[in-house]
């Protein structure tokens, strides 16, 4: 196999959280994944919808297979469930809504206050015209949590 692939017949070694606020991008994060592992065309858009339940991507790279499991951000009462199984936990953000920073917030203190496990942060949508990654990971405070920072777009 390549680098990855979405499509694995047996059991995940790892499992990859990936949560975030409702339309922060997580759904777009796994399809493009998926989408780059599996060698598709890139150059199209993914079409998402909001997420009620669970997304699953399957990935294998040499040595390792992962499982990146989204939970829906309107069930973020229920992410605590999944935190026992995780070995890690991304956290997605919409960089470009600041009306939504004030939950993220609140969620990813809860969750840092919950896992010890590793933490990754995502500041999605820096491409859009609104988008204010400095505000966002002031706002966060990134710099004092225990988490490492990634900044992109996927839209």
């Amino acid at each position: 196999m390549g680098c990855c692939t979405s499509k694995v017949n047996a059991d995940p070694v790892s499992t990859i959280l990936v949560i975030g606020p409702e339309s922060a991008g997580k759904t777009t994060l796994l399809r493009s994944v998926g989408r780059r592992c599996a060698g598709a065309d890139e150059s199209q858009p993914v079409r998402t919808m909001p997420t009620i339940g669970q997304e699953v991507e399957y990935l294998e790279a040499p040595g390792a297979r992962v499982m990146l499991q989204e939970i829906g951000g309107c069930m973020a009462p229920t992410w605590p469930r999944y935190y026992d199984r995780a070995a890690a936990v991304l956290f997605v953000v919409d960089a470009a809504a600041p009306e939504t920073w004030a939950e993220a917030l609140v969620l990813l203190e809860e969750l840092v206050g919950a896992v010890q496990k590793p933490i990754g942060v995502v500041l999605n949508k820096l491409d859009a015209a609104a988008a204010d990654g400095v505000a966002a990971r002031g706002l966060l405070g990134l710099e004092e949590l225990a988490v490492d920072v990634f900044e992109g777009s996927l839209t």
